[in-house]
C-alpha cells in the first residue's frame, strides 16, 4: 500500500508469459506496465515496489533482473503451490512513497 493516499497506481498493459513484448521467452512471470500518478503537488520518490497477493505470505519485491526474477518467482511459486494453488499474484501499490512537504 502506498504510505501516501495522494498516491495512485494502475496497471496500463500486462505481457503474459511468450505474450508480444515480452523480453524473454518462456519466463515464469508477467510483465506490468505501471502508470503512478503523484496528486500531492510535492516531489515523491519511489522506494518500492512489490507485487502482492491474499494467497502469498509476503509481497514479492519487483527487479528488472533477470536472475532476481527468476528466483522470486520460483519461490512464490512453490509457496502457493504447498498451500494447493496453481498461480495467482496481483499488483500492490508502491509500499514506500515519500512526498516532501
Amino acid at each position: 500500500m502506498s504510505t501516501d493516499e495522494r498516491i495512485t497506481v494502475s496497471v496500463q498493459a500486462l505481457t503474459l508469459r511468450n505474450g508480444g513484448g515480452s523480453w524473454l521467452k518462456d519466463a515464469n512471470w508477467d510483465e506490468y506496465v505501471l502508470k503512478i500518478v503523484n496528486e500531492s503537488g510535492d516531489p515523491c520518490e519511489i522506494e518500492s515496489i512489490g507485487l502482492a497477493s491474499g494467497k502469498l505470505d509476503r509481497p514479492v519485491p519487483s527487479s528488472i533482473a533477470r536472475q532476481d526474477l527468476e528466483a522470486r518467482t520460483n519461490s512464490a511459486l512453490r509457496g502457493l503451490k504447498d498451500v494447493g494453488i496453481v498461480a495467482g499474484v496481483g499488483i500492490e501499490a508502491p509500499s514506500a512513497v515519500r512526498c516532501a512537504k
